[in-house]
């Protein structure tokens, strides 16, 4: 089987239209064989597009996957990220991660240091896609983007993405050069991202490549939402669909889900991925595996075909939902800081 390739923006870089996200490597297995099987797994697939970031572990998604990559990193589309590090103080500080105070900074040195220790624990010397984690409050845009087309230049990095980005943002980088991906939490019962940045993708020709489809896991099956016990439970606290507030919407929009996937025979994970994938052309799914059987059940989501009556099914009830949402689980689920 392989999976559907397309172009990233206007790169000339050729991906699939699956992309393999790597920010729990490390976190449960640490074994580079294994991840090493993730990747064969892949590539069996016709997945050729790995993300990684510096911050994912800190280090260790990056040192893995460049162990895991030996003899095979020409066959990958490999993307990393710069602007959040933990080597200083320097910049504004972010967050606390794994133990580590880590800070934005965009500036030309802290950048082009991201870029060789990236290359270092990747153990390659030039990055295909290379993103800006976190957009800078301090440094002009200038400074990073210049920074940005000299390691272009110098054939370190082959094409630009964006993560974390205002419509505004997007326009700053598109006077200087063009952006080719924009990474960007995305799925049903989270839409306002795609809301507001699809225009902006389209107007200038970016891939949108959409994270956290599946809410975690709360959206590949009903058992998450049926063990909330209630208000207090910690778990309802991993997604908006798990709040108990929305379990009547959440509950109905599983009915459709399900229904769509008794018909065609495929797995809720399969319609949630395909559905998501028809509300923008130009869209790349970016999948959190760690396990070869997720990936290949997730290749299969591509040979569901929903028809209108399908999309109008599963429209319905998440139109419900959300007309239900309430604004003040914006603050209760910081959805735009998970990555």
């Amino acid at each position: 089987m392989h999976v559907h390739m397309m172009e990233l923006g206007k790169s000339g870089l050729k991906v699939s239209k699956i992309a393999l996200g790597t920010i729990t490597w490390g976190s449960a297995i640490q074994e580079p064989e294994y991840y090493r099987g993730l990747l064969d797994a892949c590539l069996d697939q016709g997945i050729n597009y790995v993300d990684t970031a510096p911050v994912y572990g800190p280090a260790v998604s990056e040192a893995l996957l460049g162990k895991a990559l030996k003899g095979i990193r020409d066959r990958f589309i490999l993307q990393t990220k710069c602007g959040l590090n933990w080597r200083n103080t320097e910049g504004s500080f972010e967050y606390l991660r794994n133990g580590k105070n880590v800070y934005r900074n965009l500036s030309a040195a802290s950048i082009r240091q991201d870029l060789e220790d990236s290359l270092r624990r990747l153990q390659t010397d030039y990055i295909d896609v290379y993103v800006t984690h976190r957009q800078s409050l301090t440094v002009p845009r200038e400074e990073t983007i210049g920074e940005l087309l000299r390691m272009k230049e110098q054939g370190k990095i082959r094409a630009i993405g964006v993560s974390n980005v205002t419509a505004q943002e997007v326009d700053e980088y598109q006077k200087i050069t063009d952006v080719a991906v924009m990474q960007q939490k995305y799925s049903i019962v989270v839409p306002k991202f795609g809301d507001v940045l699809f225009p902006v993708c389209k107007k200038y020709g970016i891939t949108y490549q959409t994270w956290g489809m599946f809410e975690g896991g709360a959206l590949v099956s009903r058992a998450a939402l049926d063990s909330i016990t209630g208000p207090d439970d910690p778990n309802s606290k991993k997604s908006v669909l798990l709040h108990p507030a929305m379990k009547p919407y959440a509950s109905s929009l599983f009915d459709a889900l399900e229904s769509v996937a008794r018909k065609h025979g495929c797995s809720v994970a399969n319609v949630v991925l395909q559905y998501t994938s028809t509300k923008f052309d130009n869209m790349n799914l970016l999948i959190g595996s760690s396990k070869v059987r997720t990936i290949e059940d997730t290749c299969k989501a591509l040979e569901v075909k929903l028809d209108d009556e399908d999309i109008a099914r599963i429209d319905e009830p998440a139109r419900r939902f959300l007309e239900n949402y309430s604004p003040e689980f914006d603050r209760a689920y910081p959805v735009n800081q998970e990555q």
